[in-house]
């Protein structure tokens, strides 16, 4: 003879059910949530604007200097700008040792 194993009934899975309690929290959970990750986002954001502004800051600073330096003879020859002053030539220093000698 074989044996019989009793066959269970499997109970309907039950519901869980949604309470406006549980909405509510799970609702302050996700406006948290995406208060924290909207503020690292901005952070993010005006560091990037930051490097961006002093890459752009240095750009400008050197293409001014390079044009200054191209169009500085046009125009001193148009007379909108004065000649830069010539550097005198500044007369070495003898060391200690070699004023001894002389």
């Amino acid at each position: 003879m074989t044996r019989s194993t009793p066959t269970r009934r499997r109970s309907p899975a039950r519901k869980t059910e949604i309470s406006p309690r549980a909405v509510i929290l799970a609702g302050i959970g996700a406006v948290s949530l995406g208060r924290k990750q909207a503020q690292a986002k901005l952070g993010q954001a005006e560091t990037l604007a930051r490097q961006t502004r002093d890459q752009a800051e240095a750009f400008v600073r050197q293409a001014r200097t390079q044009v200054e330096t191209a169009l500085a003879p046009v125009l001193v020859k148009l007379g909108v700008k004065r000649a830069p002053a010539k550097r005198k030539a500044r007369a070495k220093r003898t060391s200690v040792r070699s004023r001894k000698r002389a």
